[in-house]
């Protein structure tokens, strides 16, 4: 019995190190991931500034309470008639019945 009882406790203790070295695998698992999750974060956050975000092509409106003046600018353009042909369903909706 005390045969059985000692390949008992060393199956036991090989048993615990292969589960001791499986947490230690999976905490750097974790820790890598938790990194790779940070990394996307800042790159979704990039992203959505570049797409949502101003652009320096855009220009500030003037804030009256900073003392800046919009200024107006007028451009007189030739005038033109624009004639415009109706789409194709506006055509066939008009035609009278049969």
């Amino acid at each position: 019995m005390s045969h059985d009882t000692e390949d008992m406790i060393q199956l036991l203790l090989r048993t615990n190190k292969e589960q001791e070295q499986t947490i230690v695998d999976l905490r750097a698992t974790i820790k890598e991931l938790r990194s790779t999750i940070a990394n996307l974060n800042e790159t979704i956050d990039e992203l959505k500034r570049k797409i949502f975000g101003t652009s320096s092509e855009k220009t500030r409106r003037p804030d009256p309470e900073e003392g800046i003046q919009a200024e107006e600018t007028v451009t007189v353009v030739k005038e033109h008639t624009r004639t415009r042909k109706k789409s194709l369903s506006v055509q066939i909706c008009m035609k009278p019945f049969p």
